[in-house]
């Protein structure tokens, strides 16, 4: 059951940054305690901040692909976690 849900919550999540033109992308790798844990890379496959985020239940759940909405705390984040991938890039490249 954890597997589907994670599988869901890759969807949502992708959806999602498809959604808001970012350049990430994400990996759901982890189900507990209903928190999804999520890593965040650049397009050069370097990993934003270096650990894994830890994504509320509620934030997946209440961001529906079908009603073309965004839970406001996710699309949040994910425009910070956009910024910082922006930075490191910038930093790749100089």
């Amino acid at each position: 059951m954890d597997r589907k849900r994670m599988e869901d919550a890759q969807k949502t999540l992708s959806w999602a940054i498809e959604s808001l033109k970012l350049s990430i992308r994400c990996m759901v790798i982890n189900y507990k305690d209903n928190k999804y844990k999520a890593q965040f890379f650049t397009w050069g496959n370097r990993l934003v901040r270096g650990v894994g985020f830890s994504i509320p239940e509620e934030w997946i759940r209440d961001t529906n692909p079908m009603k073309n909405d965004i839970r406001d705390e996710l699309r949040s984040l994910l425009r910070e976690l956009e910024e910082e991938a922006r930075k490191r890039e910038e930093v790749k490249t100089d």
